[in-house]
Order: structure tokens, then C-alpha cells, then sequence
């Protein structure tokens, strides 16, 4: 399905500081990214989706035995705004993923109860505590942490810790243990685990959204490519898209340690090509607001579009003037209620969570 609607940027962001030793937009505009695209199926590894069926079944199969920590009052820091009187409970968070890892994370609700559920992803730093830009005001949100990183998923030769393997490498050797792969895994069984603790009875449709940017957006389309009990989803600056052309492009992030390994093993090639956000893209087929970026040195520009241009489902695209960093031209925190506004120059209108959740909900063409 084509994007339905398009807002956002128009040109990329300057003045990235510090500066970045590379163009951060790679030579592209919008136009030229807008081209940009998953691996043609005759690209992808035959056993493409056998393997993600596997991994589906396996995650499913998975019983998570939740177990939370005393709830406590918890005022969100970041997102939308709410009233004074708005009242959440947070507690902290154990359970089981694929292959007995044990994991952790947090559990977020609204004191009067929630309508609605979220899982909520991150990025490659880990997380250190629960935070979340789009997420609905009445949601209980699931906030895990994927195996390997900090704080709650600590495990021993998985991270970036000195002496151990880069969490982007570690298990290249093959897609069965790959950890961005089994990551992706680790979000899927904690919308099992979201919608054990929401107690919702099997027959009622409570909405049940995935969020997340970066390591959290590519592995978040991995998930949403293999559970389809999420009803929409919104990623940002999402990583792990067309590997193929990813591994030739200079960057500041996690892509230039995988770069320069498979510079040096080019058979990584094949894992990675199972762990391709944007052939994952192909088989997302709900709802997704996303906001890829016109300008990033992290995560390069023609992986996110590669993502964002192959979801499958009603896509609306609100392009981002610059992504990771600290950008000298534009306030990256400006709201606007109006999501057929174009911001180009110099500002980003982000849409309000209220125009998202709508989007989500019933998913309309932009009238412009």
C-alpha cells in the first residue's frame, strides 16, 4: 500500500553538532529517498520467512511468567502533557523470552485504568528507565529492555561493555543467534506479557500498539513482521533497513561496527540479510506513523526510507529534518495539532499523540 500521507520536513537539517565527519543526508533528498526500498524478494535469503515463521512460533510458544516489583507513583517525563491530576503506578518488571533469557524492564498504568495497551522499544544505549514520546495517556505500557543491554537485560559476552562482543555482533554467525534478531523476539513476547498483565477477556479487542526509534524501530518492524496481535505501531529514525547497502555506508553508530566486520568476514553478510528491517517491512501490514530522517549520522538516511517506503500497511510518513544528534536549525520538541502542516527550513511540526492515536485508529488518506 502507498504512504497515505506525507508531512514533515521537506529539506534536511543543518548545523549537526558536533560535525560529522560525512554529509549526514549521504548526498540524498527527499526525492531520492523517497525511491529508496527493501531488497527485491529475489534478494532475500530463500528461507526467509520459514526462518521468522520458526522464530514466530517460538515466541509464541514462550510463557513469560511475568513478575512485578511493588507499584509506586510515576509522573511521565517525556511525550505528551497531562493534566495535574493524572495519576500512573509504575512497578518493576521480570520475564522469560525466547531460549530462558530472563529479562527485565517496567510496567507503566494509569491509576484510573487503561483502555488501551503499548509496548515500548528503545534505543541501542539500552534503558535506564521507562520513557516514551506517542504513547496514548491510557495505556498500560510495557516497557522491556532486549537481552544484552542495560540496565535490566544485562547478560555476560552480549553488549559494549570492554572485553566483550558489540550487541550488533554478537552471534553474527548465524540468523539463530543473532541477537537484533532475537531482540526482536524479546518485543514480541512482551506484548504476551502486555496483554497477560492487562487481563483483557480473549474475546475483546483492546488496542495493543508498538513504539519505538532506532535499534527499537528496525527490531520493532521485525517483531510487528511476526505478531500480528499488534493493531498499529510508531517508529522513529528505525535502523537494520537494506543491509546490503547499509554495510557501504560510513556512520556513526552500531552500522559502522557491523560495516567494518563484514568488511573483514564478508559471510556475515548472509545473517544480516535475515535481520533486514526493511524485507520485514514487506509483511507489516498494520497502521504505522513513522519519522524517518531527511539528515542522520547514526542510522544513514537510505536504510530508514528503505524501511518506511516497504511497510505494507497505510503508512503516514513524517519526515524528520535531522534524526540522531544535536541539530543547530530546528526545535525537534515543536507540536503541531495540524498533521497536514509541512515544516520545512528549519522546523519540525511533530504530530500530537492525539493525531497519531486517530491515524492508528482509523488509518485516512492526508486531504490537502
Amino acid at each position: 500500500m502507498p504512504i497515505i500521507r506525507k508531512t514533515g520536513a521537506l529539506t534536511a537539517a543543518r548545523g549537526l553538532t558536533p560535525p560529522a565527519p560525512f554529509d549526514p543526508t549521504y548526498g540524498y533528498s527527499l526525492a531520492d529517498l523517497e525511491q529508496c526500498g527493501a531488497p527485491q524478494p529475489a534478494e532475500e535469503p530463500a528461507s526467509f520467512d520459514r526462518f521468522w515463521g520458526g522464530l514466530r512460533e517460538a515466541a509464541r510458544a514462550v510463557d513469560p511468567v511475568p513478575t512485578l516489583g511493588p507499584w509506586s507513583p510515576w509522573t511521565y517525563e517525556s511525550g505528551f502533557p497531562k493534566n495535574d491530576d493524572d495519576g500512573y503506578e509504575i512497578a518493576d518488571l521480570t520475564y522469560t523470552s525466547v531460549g530462558g533469557a530472563q529479562l527485565g524492564g517496567w510496567v507503566v498504568r494509569p491509576v484510573g485504568g487503561a483502555t488501551q495497551i503499548a509496548v515500548c522499544g528503545h534505543g541501542y544505549g539500552g534503558r535506564e528507565k521507562p520513557e516514551c514520546d506517542d504513547v496514548a495517556p491510557d495505556a498500560l505500557c510495557v516497557y522491556p529492555v532486549a537481552r544484552g543491554l542495560p540496565t535490566r537485560s544485562l547478560v555476560p559476552d552480549i553488549g559494549s561493555e570492554i572485553g566483550q562482543t558489540h550487541h550488533v555482533l554478537w552471534g553474527i554467525d548465524s540468523p539463530r543467534t543473532y541477537a537484533p534478531i532475537l531482540s526482536a523476539a524479546d518485543f514480541s513476547v512482551a506484548a504476551t506479557v502486555a496483554l497477560e498483565l492487562f487481563e483483557a477477556p480473549p474475546s475483546q479487542n483492546v488496542p495493543l500498539t508498538y513504539h519505538g526509534g532506532s535499534f527499537g524501530g528496525g527490531a520493532g518492524i521485525m517483531a510487528l513482521s511476526i505478531d500480528d496481535r499488534f493493531t498499529g505501531a510508531v517508529v522513529s529514525v528505525p535502523t537494520f533497513g537494506n543491509q546490503v547497502i547499509r554495510v557501504t555506508q560510513q556512520c556513526e553508530g552500531s552500522g559502522q561496527i557491523v560495516r567494518e566486520y563484514v568488511a573483514e568476514h564478508p559471510e556475515a553478510l548472509e545473517t544480516l540479510q535475515y535481520a533486514d528491517a526493511a524485507s520485514a517491512a514487506r509483511r507489516v501490514r498494520v497502521p504505522v506513523v513513522a519519522f524517518p530522517a531527511l539528515a542522520d549520522g547514526v542510522v544513514p538516511p537510505p536504510g530508514q526510507f528503505s524501511v518506511v517506503n516497504s511497510i505494507a500497511g497505510p503508512v503516514w510518513r513524517h519526515a524528520l529534518a535531522g534524526g540522531h544528534g544535536d541539530w543547530n536549525d530546528f526545535d525537534p520538541d515543536l507540536r503541531s495539532e495540524n498533521p497536514s502542516d509541512w515544516a520545512g527550513d528549519g522546523q519540525v511540526a511533530r504530530p500530537s499523540p492525539r493525531r497519531i492515536g486517530e491515524f492508528l485508529r482509523e488509518p485516512t488518506p492526508l486531504v490537502v
